[in-house]
């Protein structure tokens, strides 16, 4: 059975995240937290909340300038 996670640790990544609507990378999260975790730790931190939909995930891929045929 996977470990329970305590509510302040919950909601300190939600007090990181909340003022950035813009979106905010884990390493950034990592910084603003007061404790330092291992990479893997904080994801699965993170999937918590994301879980109980206090924090929304979205990814977005820029792909460039689409390429244009020639001759068409």
């Amino acid at each position: 059975m996977a470990r329970r996670i305590e509510e302040s640790s919950l909601q300190a990544i939600v007090e990181v995240v909340g003022p950035r609507p813009e979106g905010i990378t884990a390493p950034e999260i990592a910084d603003a937290l007061d404790t330092a975790l291992p990479r893997r730790i904080l994801q699965y931190r993170l999937k918590a909340p994301v879980d109980g939909r206090r924090l929304a995930t979205e990814r977005i891929r820029s792909l460039g300038p689409l390429p244009f045929a020639q001759g068409y």
